[in-house]
């Protein structure tokens, strides 16, 4: 993500010094132990709730700035549902760089999970950077600079505290894509869900996410599942609709369950003219180095695309012979299907199971 708020803590850049959480945990609960502190009484907030009560829950990184305006919107589109009662939208920064900001972020947690217990649809949010290197999660400041932590880590001590309240939740990861895209960061996610079970996880790998091009997939997603109550998997692929300009950004990354197995699935956006099975043509013809528009020849699973440009080739040879016309052809690939849904013109979705 592009930006975060100018303050004399704040977090920039992609990359951060990695810290051990399980280390300061353990050093929180010897601290803990010193003390002999006791635990303070935990209060159970009740509400006048409707048959199908909603929540939004957002956790952020505290000094981070950017995300705040998407979930505002979910907020306002979803809260107008509930004129009566019956949804809760709840912001929770996290630090999770010191012991005692642990401790204080953990507090907060266990309060929030409290007054969450009556809201049976649950829609959870989580706003960081990742290291673009290793994919890790920003976990917090440090010294006023920011340090990172592996997934696993990061999700177990925000989780945690939430345990009851993420089961059977649906998951949103505004974190840009090197928590996809790096192999450890991506099997630490995957074993988060099955540590804590949420219904569905939504993840994009766009290396800079831009969370605005989101915005119109989550709302259709919010509306389909939390407002009308159909099936995660369904929803995600009937967004799909309006979802065109975040195709061309990003790749949407689904994981549900079927009976006890993790399902994960690859939604990638396709356009015969500029984006061939999901592949980028170039915007330079390699041969000529003209830039035009490239001639797209028929076909339905191979598409073959050839420079337009009138020269290209022309004495380009070894010996100086004129050489045919740059060409390419790409093959829809086996493991891919073609979906109905968000088909329009000369694009559509195609979807992969991984």
């Amino acid at each position: 993500m592009a930006r975060t708020k100018q303050t004399a803590r704040k977090v920039t850049g992609d990359h951060a010094a990695r810290i051990n959480l399980y280390v300061l945990q353990k050093k929180r609960g010897k601290a803990k132990r010193k003390k002999q502190k006791a635990t303070p009484n935990l209060i159970f907030m009740t509400s006048q709730v409707a048959s199908l009560p909603a929540a939004l829950v957002h956790l952020h990184l505290e000094a981070l700035e950017v995300g705040h305006s998407q979930v505002k919107m979910l907020h306002s589109f979803l809260e107008n549902y509930f004129p009566k009662g019956g949804y809760k939208f709840s912001q929770l920064g996290f630090d999770l760089a010191t012991p005692e900001s642990m401790e204080v972020y953990e507090k907060a947690a266990s309060n929030l999970a409290q007054s969450l217990s009556p809201y049976s649809r649950v829609v959870l949010i989580i706003t960081t950077h990742s290291d673009e290197e290793r994919g890790d999660l920003f976990a917090g400041l440090l010294h006023g600079e920011a340090v990172s932590s592996k997934v696993l880590e990061v999700l177990e001590l925000l989780l945690t505290p939430l345990k009851d309240v993420v089961k059977g939740a649906d998951m949103i990861f505004n974190v840009c894509g090197s928590i996809v895209t790096k192999e450890k960061s991506f099997k630490d996610v995957k074993k988060a869900a099955q540590i804590f079970n949420p219904r569905s996880m939504i993840l994009f790998d766009a290396p800079h996410l831009q969370l605005a091009a989101t915005g119109p997939y989550l709302h259709s997603l919010l509306d389909n599942t939390i407002i009308q109550g159909f099936d995660v998997s369904s929803a995600a692929l009937f967004a799909l609709h309006d979802s065109a300009m975040l195709g061309r950004h990003s790749n949407i990354i689904l994981i549900t369950w079927e009976s006890e197995d993790l399902v994960v699935v690859k939604l990638v956006w396709t356009d015969k003219k500029i984006r061939p099975w999901g592949n980028h043509l170039p915007l330079q013809c390699p041969q000529c180095g003209t830039i035009q528009k490239w001639e797209v020849g028929s076909g339905k699973k191979a598409l073959p695309y050839e420079c337009n440009y009138m020269d290209c080739g022309k004495n380009m040879g070894l010996d100086g012979e004129s050489l045919p016309p740059k060409s390419f052809t790409f093959t829809m690939p086996k493991n891919a299907k073609q979906l109905e849904q968000g088909k329009k013109g000369t694009s559509s979705w195609l979807k992969f199971t991984l």
